[in-house]
Formats: C-alpha cells, sequence, structure tokens
C-alpha cells in the first residue's frame, strides 16, 4: 500500500513533530486534537520547527511552505480519518484517554505509546 494521506491524532509534544515531519517529506497531513484552541498551539509550535529547519537543516521557504500547504486541522476525528491511509496516536498517555479514543477509532493505528499493553482494537 502506498500511503499518502496521514492523520496524526495528537499534537502534543511528539505529535506536533511527527505531524510536521510527515508534511515536510510530503504526506498529506490531517492533524487531529480535541479542541481548536490545542491546534492553535500546534500551530504556533510549527512555526518553531521552521527556525529549526532553516537553521539546521538549511531548508528553502519554498520547502517550508510546501509543509505548510500539506498540513490541515481538526478537532472532529471523523473528518480528520476521512482519507487517512494511516494514523498515527500521539495522545497523552493517559489510559482512560487511550481507550476512549481507541474505541472511537475504527481504521488501522500505529502508536508510540509505552505505557498500555498492546491491544487489539475493531
Amino acid at each position: 500500500m502506498t500511503y499518502k494521506n496521514v492523520t496524526v491524532a495528537g499534537s502534543g509534544i511528539l505529535g506536533y513533530q511527527i505531524a510536521f515531519q510527515a508534511a515536510f517529506h510530503g504526506f498529506n497531513v490531517s492533524v487531529y486534537d480535541i479542541n481548536d484552541e490545542v491546534l492553535e498551539k500546534a500551530k504556533a509550535k510549527f512555526q518553531l520547527m521552521c527556525k529549526a529547519f532553516r537553521k539546521d537543516l538549511k531548508v528553502t521557504q519554498e520547502q517550508l511552505d510546501m509543509a505548510f500547504d500539506n498540513l490541515s486541522y481538526t478537532s472532529d476525528l471523523a473528518e480528520a480519518v476521512k482519507d487517512a491511509d494511516l494514523m498515527i496516536e500521539a495522545i497523552p498517555e493517559i489510559p482512560d484517554i487511550k481507550i476512549e479514543f481507541y474505541e472511537m477509532t475504527v481504521i488501522s493505528v500505529t502508536t508510540n505509546s509505552s505505557t498500555i499493553p498492546s491491544v487489539t482494537c475493531t
């Protein structure tokens, strides 16, 4: 399978970095989080990533513009996953939140979680 559309669920410390890297490398990325206020914080973090990419990786403004063009934002999970080929879960390491999230999710998911046991979601 070829992945083109990626949903990153969670825009915190790891999620925003994963989302920006994926967008920078040409994937269409839907960033999902619980509300618009949290998503606005993620957008500010993306600006910080730009500074780091310019300084450390010597990327061009054109490359950064392309990455931003590949990003979209939503607090509606159904909207976030409607075209997803892959979802990367990066939500807080709180078991109740993760369980609720997985109960709402009906597509294949990858996670960077290390605090909950592996489970099969249906």
